[in-house]
């Protein structure tokens, strides 16, 4: 399931599901992007999305994660 509206028109928002299609790395073995299948079957690449967090005065985390999880 999606966890982060991505793009309305594409209808990639919160809550979501989908069909994990391809997981693409790169040469290093990294993963760059994750394809999912829509129930439509339309077929969307998504990207990490990095937050900025505050977690005291002039303290930041960056974090950079897939906006999917698991859902059954």
């Amino acid at each position: 399931m999606i966890r982060r509206n991505i793009d309305t028109s594409l209808e990639l928002v919160n809550g979501t599901l989908y069909v994990v299609d391809l997981i693409t790395r790169s040469v290093t073995g990294e993963v760059e992007k994750v394809n999912v299948r829509l129930l439509s079957g339309e077929i969307h690449g998504i990207e990490r999305i990095r937050v900025t967090f505050e977690i005291s005065t002039g303290v930041y985390v960056n974090r950079e994660q897939f906006p999917l999880i698991l859902s059954y």
